[in-house]
């Protein structure tokens, strides 16, 4: 279908070079520059959407790999030994470990589909921390 679409651009853009007047070479011009435009914007969303997706696994594959493996917590423990090295991405371990924790927490919030219980999660993981911070507030029953 794409082919015969350019083929009869092809073909109606000769015919006009040859017989139009200068108004009607001007607007194909125009068609074929709309036309180009719109073939890349396609193109462009076609390569977005597929990062995307990769995007999506590659967050979904750190959360499932640290739920199992914990690596992200074995990596904050041996960070100090690897603090003055540049490893291959050119990347810190802090500013890693940053990334993979950010990662994790998005597609923990896209598993979950249900930020509060997420951030929930979190405010009990802070407050089991922190027992000063504890109020007892009264019940109202």
């Amino acid at each position: 279908m794409k082919i015969i679409i350019i083929v009869l651009i092809a073909l109606y853009s000769l015919f006009v070079f040859i017989v139009g007047d200068t108004a009607q070479k001007g607007m194909l011009l125009s068609v074929l520059v709309l036309t180009g435009l719109i073939a890349l914007f396609y193109k462009y969303s076609t390569l977005a959407r597929t990062i995307m997706t990769r995007y999506e696994e590659l967050k979904k594959a750190v959360f499932t790999a640290d739920n199992i493996t914990h690596f992200i917590d074995d990596l904050e423990i041996q960070k100090d030994a690897y603090k003055d090295k540049k490893m291959d991405p050119g990347l810190e371990v802090n500013h890693t470990i940053g990334v993979l924790k950010r990662s994790k927490l998005l597609a923990g919030i896209s598993k979950d589909a249900n930020e509060e219980e997420v951030i929930r999660a979190d405010d009990s993981a802070q407050t089991q921390q922190s027992p000063q911070s504890k109020t007892s507030l009264p019940s109202n029953q």
